[in-house]
């Protein structure tokens, strides 16, 4: 049997490496035979993976790779992985376990009752019925609260003052100053996707 070492590294980008564009710098765990050969196949079972290409089949196979989709899995086909994620993420039945489902989400670091999300206390259901500030809740979309004020001309109304006006005016009710809506479907960062996966 040869002579095996394992070591972290980082996996470069450049002459006799895979051109990849998730793999720069990327600290990986890399398994060195004495030929020279090195085996990425030993990342620990439920380790994330975030790529910003969508791998075929026959790649996702040879990394050993599941999508971030919500899929119900084997508990014994993924016996290393359910041992990670138990049914954290909900399960059908005694034989399956569900992966988290990251689609369409931003990914946020846990409060852990630092009071950085405001929130946390009010998270939903990751799948297992467990909600508040714990690994794997969910949090809908909001915007934050706030007021727009908008200034009418005295020529607009009666009087000689210029007006600052917040809602409906208690001495006409009939007048609406209610701003017009301003922005989109949702309060979010610029962003750009990536596809999730987890080891198995």
């Amino acid at each position: 049997m040869t002579d095996q070492s394992i070591q972290y590294t980082e996996y470069m980008v450049g002459a006799n490496h895979p051109t990849s564009d998730d793999t720069l710098n990327r600290l990986v765990l890399v398994e060195h035979g004495n030929d020279g050969s090195h085996n990425r196949d030993i990342i620990e079972a439920g380790t994330e993976v975030n790529l910003s290409y969508v791998p075929d089949a026959a790649e996702m196979t040879a990394r050993r790779l599941l999508h971030r989709d919500g899929s119900s899995l084997s508990r014994t086909t993924y016996s290393a992985l359910f041992a990670k994620l138990g049914t954290i993420y909900g399960n059908v039945d005694a034989n399956h376990f569900n992966l988290p489902d990251d689609r369409g989400r931003f990914l946020r670091m846990w409060d852990d009752g630092a009071g950085t999300d405001p929130d946390a206390s009010s998270r939903t259901d990751r799948g297992d019925g467990q909600g508040g500030d714990y690994v794997g809740t969910l949090q809908d979309d909001e915007f934050e609260s706030h007021t727009h004020n908008r200034k009418y001309r005295s020529s607009e109304f009666s009087g000689s003052a210029d007006h600052d006006i917040q809602g409906p005016d208690t001495a006409n009710t009939s007048l609406n100053y209610a701003s017009q809506a301003r922005g989109g479907n949702e309060t979010r960062p610029k962003n750009i996707y990536k596809w999730g996966g987890i080891h198995y």
